[in-house]
């Protein structure tokens, strides 16, 4: 599997954090709930035929 930095890490119930460095043996990821002020998540809302991007910033 070909993991890369800014990857979404979810579990069965959502989104849990942002892949934040990847090695070729590991990753770390920073979770939403961290207390890094940089996590930033791109979030795409689909309703019928209208489509919202924005972006969530943990401040």
């Amino acid at each position: 599997m070909n993991v890369q930095e800014g990857m979404a890490v979810c579990d069965s119930k959502g989104m849990i954090g942002v892949v934040s460095h990847v090695t070729e043996i590991s990753s770390t990821v920073s979770l939403l709930t961290s207390e890094n002020p940089s996590n930033q998540i791109p979030v795409m809302i689909i309703n019928g035929d209208q489509t919202d991007l924005w972006i969530i910033k943990k401040l």
